[in-house]
């Protein structure tokens, strides 16, 4: 079972196959300079840009329908808002670079073809 689902962005775009591989592409791209700053945000304790990258890697998880990582990417952000149970930030975060590299992962595979 894939850990991604498409459903989402075809209830916008239709069946624009160029419009969707241009979305992966961007996700693809995107993805792991974003979590790179989660991560270095985290290390150097900046939590308003950690606040501002979980942001904006939510919007993505969410379009993608990760399932795995709707809850979690909300926490981080909260957390990271709030400043509070900083001690979980680096469990979750680690989770998080996980799970979003076996997605990614997988529409490299399925999107192969078309990118």
């Amino acid at each position: 079972m894939k850990t991604y689902s498409l459903d989402r962005i075809k209830a916008f775009i239709g069946d624009d196959q160029e419009m969707l591989n241009k979305l992966v592409k961007i996700f693809l791209e995107n993805g792991p300079q974003i979590l790179s700053l989660i991560h270095n945000s985290l290390v150097s304790k900046d939590y308003q840009t950690l606040t501002f990258q979980a942001h904006k890697l939510k919007t993505s998880i969410d379009h993608f329908n990760i399932k795995n990582l709707t809850s979690e990417i909300r926490l981080i952000e909260d957390y990271a808002r709030n400043q509070t149970n900083l001690e979980l930030l680096p469990s979750l975060i680690q989770n998080l670079e996980q799970e979003l590299q076996v997605t990614m992962n997988e529409l490299k595979i399925d999107f192969k073809t078309e990118l």
